[in-house]
């Protein structure tokens, strides 16, 4: 549609540093799990100059903007172009939000150097899957964070994964500046 082709993505750099341990259900995009409305979620993919491409998840914040993992734009130096992706049906499942302590012990004891650029941001943890980083976590229609990283690069699942806090107040105030620009 012509929203889609003018959809610019607010880009947000998905690493936090605040450790949460609630039971709370929080909804989002992840394969499995329900079918769910296409109101705010989407897939994006992204196609590289040298002609590979990646895809990734993202929630519409306004008719214009979309809020992603940067690391998805910015893998590398490499000059990129982003395609909308359409699937046929987008999935919702619950999953429940963790303790972050066993996967900052993680990143500190077997990747130092990830860790101590992250380490001052602000992030809580849950669990999910390969694919995932993008999407929103979404409770009752609102969005509280965008899914970033994997405390295992290599084995998604075997870690937790660390979604940044867009309840944050610094991280919220950029948003809102750079919609209004």
């Amino acid at each position: 549609s012509a929203a889609m082709t003018r959809l610019r993505l607010l880009l947000v750099s998905a690493w936090l540093s605040v450790t949460v341990s609630t039971g709370m259900d929080v909804q989002k995009r992840i394969v499995g799990g329900n079918e769910c409305e296409r109101h705010y979620h989407v897939h994006l993919r992204i196609v590289f100059a040298d002609g590979t491409s990646s895809f990734c998840g993202g929630t519409l914040i306004s008719d214009q903007w979309i809020v992603t993992a940067a690391h998805y734009l910015f893998p590398s130096s490499s000059s990129s172009s982003l395609e909308p992706a359409l699937t046929p049906k987008l999935h919702c499942a619950d999953f429940k939000l963790v303790d972050c302590k066993s996967l900052i012990q993680r990143l500190k004891a077997d990747i130092p150097e990830r860790y101590s650029r992250r380490s001052h941001q602000h992030w809580f943890c849950a669990k999910t899957d390969l694919g995932d980083s993008g999407g929103g976590a979404v409770f009752e229609d609102k969005i509280y964070g965008v899914v970033s990283f994997t405390g295992d690069p290599k084995y998604v699942c075997r870690e937790d994964i660390g979604i940044m806090d867009l309840c944050n107040q610094d991280y919220r105030k950029w948003i809102d500046d750079t919609i209004k620009t």
